[in-house]
């Protein structure tokens, strides 16, 4: 028995010069490579947290990253945050064995690194970032992420949550005062309160998708605020009616996509005077209407396609400079180009895939920068233009087909 015991012994500091060894050699090999490798370079330091298992980091500097698989920051420290090499940014975590990210692990990491990036971690439940962290960019993957707090924290500029146990979006959200970009992707959220983000004033980007959610809701606030969004996506949340005025604190909004959702109707009107683009592809519009709407200048593509419309959305001039339409994929059966004019910027129309069994024109039909007319797909073979249209509309050509291998049917 003594001599099995010392034979486990001499392993035991054998493996342990071993690691050594390897973490010298690592930081010799990340420092000739910086001088006379000018290509990919990749290092790797291995060192045991047991007899059985161990953790591993590997590096390469194009791009510039460290890749940590299997790390318990409990258990052994941040002593191998030592061994990332000097100009790597980027730490991305791959089964991180901890319950939580606190303020401890921030300063850690932040100490040499901009950004990290945890995947694959079931252990993971919380995230905590302190006014002292320096981390500007944190994106978590495939984790039993369920809470969240954030102090008064001026470094963290995007945020990027995907599968997690998250139910609801902490008040203290708005306490990462440079925060740019938010997404929270495959969540267990049911209510959206968007009053969250009306002081964020470095908000670009909000986006919750595959969420889950079956709800939103704004609390009324004072009309000078205004949030600085530009880009607010609410795809795969299950919407079946959506309220188009909750949106309008949001004044500097450029593009809102609420695609991907069971839409059949749309309350209120759209006033943001910004607005470029709106998706409502992918739900199950049967009609829309745009007459109540106030004219939107700035206004340049509207995607409806894969729905169920049964005909061309009306009152379209409350876009008047719109340049582009999609109207693909629906129950289109009759178009009137009518419906087009005053649209004096439109280049193109996408009416593919609706199987149409008519598109009048009429002689007083002028669409003049109308460039594109796609009617794939669509049973509909030459463009019934007159020449009247065609010398109106020089630029007009009609798309029958998607590939030249496949000819154009008339159903």
């Amino acid at each position: 028995m003594m001599a099995l015991l010392q034979m486990m012994s001499h392993q035991r500091r054998a493996n342990e010069s071993a690691s050594t060894v390897r973490a010298k050699e690592f930081v010799a090999t990340t420092t000739n490579a910086r001088k006379t490798v000018p290509h990919r370079k990749t290092v790797l330091v291995g060192l045991l947290l047991s007899e059985v298992q161990a953790y591993q980091l590997s590096c390469r500097y194009f791009p510039p990253m460290c890749l940590l698989q299997d790390w318990n920051p409990a258990a052994e420290g941040f002593r191998v945050l030592n061994n990332v090499p000097t100009g790597i940014s980027k730490l991305r975590i791959s089964n991180l064995l901890s319950f939580a990210i606190d303020e401890q692990f921030m300063l850690a990491v932040g100490r040499s690194l901009q950004g990290i990036e945890i995947e694959r971690s079931s252990h993971l439940q919380s995230l905590i970032v302190p006014h002292n962290s320096s981390i500007e960019n944190i994106f978590i993957e495939a984790s039993q992420l369920s809470s969240m707090y954030f102090e008064e924290n001026d470094a963290l500029q995007s945020l990027i949550i995907s599968g997690s146990n998250l139910h609801g979006v902490p008040h203290s959200m708005n306490n990462l005062t440079n925060l740019s970009v938010f997404i929270i992707r495959g969540a267990n959220i049911t209510t959206i309160d968007l009053s969250l983000f009306f002081s964020m004033q470095q908000l670009r980007e909000l986006t919750f998708d595959a969420s889950n959610s079956v709800n939103y809701s704004i609390i009324r606030i004072l009309p000078s605020i205004s949030a600085a969004v530009t880009m607010l996506t609410l795809q795969r949340n299950h919407f079946e009616t959506i309220h188009f005025d909750l949106f309008e604190p949001f004044r500097m909004l450029e593009q809102l996509d609420v695609s991907w959702n069971n839409l059949t109707t749309i309350t209120g009107c759209i006033a943001n005077p910004r607005l470029k683009n709106l998706k409502l592809n992918h739900n199950y519009f049967t009609s829309l209407t745009f007459c109540e709407w106030k004219q939107l200048s700035s206004f340049r593509w509207l995607m409806v396609s894969h729905n169920q419309l049964q005909h061309v959305p009306r009152c379209l001039t409350a876009f008047p400079n719109m340049t582009s339409i999609s109207l693909d994929s629906n129950c289109i059966r009759h178009v009137e180009m009518q419906d087009f004019v005053g649209l004096n910027r439109l280049e193109n129309v996408d009416l593919g895939e609706n199987k149409l069994l008519s598109l009048k024109f009429g002689n007083d039909v002028v669409i003049p920068k109308l460039k594109n007319l796609l009617l794939y797909n669509s049973c509909i073979c030459e463009l019934n233009a007159s020449d009247i249209n065609m010398e109106r509309m020089p630029k007009l050509k009609g798309h029958f087909i998607v590939f030249e291998i496949y000819p154009c049917v008339v159903c």
